[in-house]
């Protein structure tokens, strides 16, 4: 019990300092960020088609931070083939660029079918931005620590995810 802590928000508090303090100093971007890897059950690509139905496109820029190397070509033809002009996918990244991102971003998003943890939208719930996320896998439980709008959406459903970008609450102030 003496080497055992409970964590109540399992996140990187300086990481979250950094980046409130980097969004002080830049303001507030209008980035829609998404943090992770790519995975089938990530739902990656239906974020690429919602944002793409969203009509957000050249108002916002879609942010994928983490993939790999070799899964930029894949994700930037797509995006390509769903017409997106503002899409970003940052690979080879450092914890200097997840700061750099998470500052640059109106909104986090997770789109996955089902998760496990979502260690971005609790990164981004302890920065104090606003989350569109699915209702999959362990993010329901995500909403109490909330301090910002968090909004979650069945991504299963037709244009679900699309119109919860369109309604999400950009943040605009720090």
């Amino acid at each position: 019990p003496g080497r055992i802590r409970r964590l109540q928000l399992p996140i990187d508090a300086t990481l979250a300092e950094r980046v409130r303090r980097r969004r002080t100093e830049t303001g507030i971007g209008t980035d829609i960020l998404y943090v992770g890897r790519i995975a089938d059950h990530k739902n990656v690509d239906g974020l690429l088609g919602a944002f793409a139905a969203s009509g957000l496109d050249g108002e916002r820029q879609l942010r994928v931070f983490g993939p790999r190397r070799d899964q930029r070509p894949g994700l930037l033809s797509l995006g390509r083939q769903l017409g997106i002009r503002h899409l970003d996918i940052a690979t080879d990244t450092t914890d200097d660029d997840l700061v750099d991102a998470y500052a640059a971003a109106a909104l986090v998003v997770q789109p996955s079918f089902t998760e496990g943890w979502g260690l971005s939208t609790f990164e981004a719930i302890a920065c104090g931005m606003p989350v569109v996320s699915s209702n999959g896998g362990a993010l329901p439980e995500q909403v109490a620590y909330a301090r910002s709008p968090f909004e979650q959406v069945d991504v299963r459903a037709a244009g679900a995810l699309a119109k919860a970008l369109v309604d999400a609450p950009f943040a605009s102030s720090v």
